[in-house]
């Protein structure tokens, strides 16, 4: 079997051969000799390849940092303000009677705990839960 033969080269599509000084001859190691045309055909073969490659990788890079500037630092490392909202609730299936209209009463407590608990639940289930922190019952009437 001779040398070269089934042996696969890379070259790059650039790249250029000096030849070996003939007898000290400072002029022949100075020429500059190209490849063969197996260069052109590589080359063709992986810039498709590489290209997509790079597209790829700038794909990732985007989208890491737009999750890192939309997302992540928004969250998480960027301060809060805090704010109040309030809302008016009816309760239509119950009856208010005397004793929801004292603060100190154990019914009053655990109508409002009750109520509490709901409107925690409805709240961590839309699409406002990072918002919500708590709630509180002042009155009912």
């Amino acid at each position: 079997m001779a040398l070269g033969y089934g042996s696969k080269k890379s070259f790059s599509c650039d790249q250029e051969v000096t030849p070996a000084a003939l007898s000290n001859e400072v002029e022949a190691a100075s020429q500059n000799v190209t490849l063969p045309g197996k260069t052109a055909q590589t080359c063709k073969k992986w810039f498709p390849a590489s290209l997509i490659v790079l597209i790829v990788i700038f794909i990732v890079v985007a989208a890491a940092l737009a999750w890192y500037f939309l997302e992540y630092r928004v969250w998480t490392l960027e301060p809060r303000i805090q704010q109040q909202y309030t809302a008016n609730l009816a309760i239509l299936n119950r009856n208010f009677s005397a004793d929801l209209s004292s603060h100190n009463n154990p019914t009053f407590k655990t109508e409002a705990k009750y109520v509490q608990n709901t409107l925690k639940k409805i709240m961590k289930a839309s699409s406002i839960s990072r918002y919500f922190n708590y709630t509180t019952v002042f009155a009912f009437g």
